[in-house]
């Protein structure tokens, strides 16, 4: 934080922001406003990156801006950011704030859903020993199909750094899995999340799970195997993506991204696909795409990914069949009497 506020005390001495006395002593800092905030955004895309505008990133800029309105805290400064007339935000910082992180953001990520036919491929890949060997297949077999049919996201079933760094009150555990009404007569899973991107209270989402037909396209079957082969305390990590050769309880366990993506693309180049395209978000879109094209309601795919608006409709892809069968419906003959309802379309 103190490199940080230092850039900002440079970006005051190159445009000559300082206050000071009659004699040029007692350099202090004049009262920031939202106007520093962004030519001080515009100073850290000019001078962060030794290459150049686009080199920089958003994140660190978001990085150097906290830091100063941190600054501002500390020092008994209002937040520049925030407008003294309404107590928000003000507008013009997080237009501008928008503005740079679409300048920064360079070209969009494609990351296509993964469909049921090429998880099954990535499956069996796994299972037969072509990516890794040992009990790390359970885990990885589990994790994907628990990913897929749950619509969760990577962050939810992972954690950010090694073994060290686990948490039990955040991350996912053995403790997080409840089979109803029982293990060995299991109807369906709860599979409790802790943390997620759109929960920043905390509150937690309890995500139920129920069988599929197919016990080797299943999670709930992926997750008994798993549990059988590797029995652990409720509050161990509820996956472990390290490779191994056994199941040894006085090995450390870790659940790191890292670790889990690695083998995620291994796999995906084994089973052909492209690994441009085809990342661990893929899981999560992946899922909701396979239930449009079961013919779930749309209301039901936006309650169980847990969607606050319409943004899973990026996601989804919808399939050669149901466009066949559109275009199918649009040149056979319509009813002459069928009007279109405009409002309740808007709605």
């Amino acid at each position: 934080m103190i490199s940080r506020v230092q850039k900002f005390y440079a970006f005051l001495t190159r445009h000559r922001l300082w206050l000071a006395d009659w004699n040029g002593a007692n350099l202090r800092a004049p009262p920031l406003t939202h106007l520093h905030l962004i030519f001080f955004t515009g100073f850290l895309c000019q001078t962060l990156s030794p290459r150049g505008f686009m080199m920089t990133t958003y994140g660190s800029v978001c990085a150097y801006l906290s830091a100063v309105r941190a600054w501002a805290r500390a020092n008994n400064r209002p937040d520049p950011a925030i407008d003294p007339d309404t107590n928000l935000p003000h507008i013009r910082c997080l237009r501008f704030c928008k503005a740079t992180k679409r300048r920064l953001g360079g070209k969009a990520l494609t990351r296509k859903p993964l469909s049921p036919e090429s998880l099954r491929t990535m499956l069996r890949l796994a299972r037969i020993g072509a990516v890794v060997h040992g009990p790390v297949v359970l885990d990885l077999v589990a994790a994907l199909l628990l990913a897929f049919f749950a619509l969760l996201r990577v962050s939810e079933y992972t954690t950010p750094t090694k073994g060290a760094w686990f948490d039990t009150e955040t991350h996912a555990t053995r403790g997080d899995i409840q089979f109803v009404p029982s293990y060995d007569n299991c109807q369906h899973i709860v599979f409790t999340v802790k943390v997620s991107k759109n929960d920043q209270h905390r509150i937690g989402h309890e995500l139920v799970i129920y069988p599929s037909t197919d016990p080797s396209f299943c999670p709930i079957a992926a997750l008994k195997r798993l549990f059988s082969a590797d029995p652990q305390p409720p509050s161990a990590p509820l996956f472990d993506f390290t490779r191994r050769a056994t199941n040894q309880p006085a090995r450390t366990r870790s659940m790191d991204r890292p670790a889990y993506i690695a083998l995620f693309n291994a796999t995906v180049v084994a089973a052909g696909l492209p690994v441009s395209a085809t990342k661990t978000h893929s899981l999560r879109s992946g899922g909701a795409s396979a239930m449009l094209r079961a013919g779930v309601a749309t209301y039901v795919i936006s309650k169980l990914g847990r969607w606050k608006s319409h943004c899973w409709e990026r996601y989804v892809w919808a399939s050669h069949f149901l466009i066949q069968q559109a275009h199918s419906r649009i040149g056979s003959a319509l009813p002459l009497g069928a009007t279109v309802d405009l409002d309740a379309v808007r709605r």
